[in-house]
């Protein structure tokens, strides 16, 4: 396993997944089959995994200091350097970040799309989510 310090983990077509400080592990809950999803080689850094989000049917880590990272089999790909992230929240076709500035509200569409950064309206800053 990558590490044994997780900061968070979330169920995602029926795999349980946890993001540390040197990337991302996929459990499965049925065979205990364990796969590590590893920052790219370039990456000299760890990153801070604060939270996962679903777009489009597709997994998404956010991180403090290096932006959005898509999650799939060949392992965690830099999407977006929107920076920095500390937590965030996905619901009818948007997506929020909360940063040190504010809380931001992105149209999924376009960033899936575009991977513009487009700017909706921003909200006080928030640490975390429970609705």
């Amino acid at each position: 396993m990558l590490t044994n310090r997780f900061q968070n983990l979330y169920l995602f077509k029926n795999k349980i997944y946890a993001g540390g400080y040197k990337g991302v592990v996929s459990i499965d809950p049925n065979t205990f089959e364990i796969k590590n999803y590893h920052v790219p080689p370039s990456f000299k850094h760890t990153i801070d995994i604060n939270s996962f989000v679903e777009m489009k049917g597709e997994l998404f880590i956010t991180t403090l200091n290096h932006g959005v990272f898509r999650v799939d089999k060949n392992g965690l790909h830099q999407f977006s350097y929107f920076t920095p992230i500390l937590s965030s929240f996905s619901f009818d076709n948007k997506i929020l970040f909360s940063s040190n500035k504010g809380a931001t509200i992105f149209n999924q569409n376009q960033l899936l799309t575009d991977k513009t950064i487009f700017r909706e309206r921003e909200f006080p800053v928030i640490w975390d989510y429970s609705l």
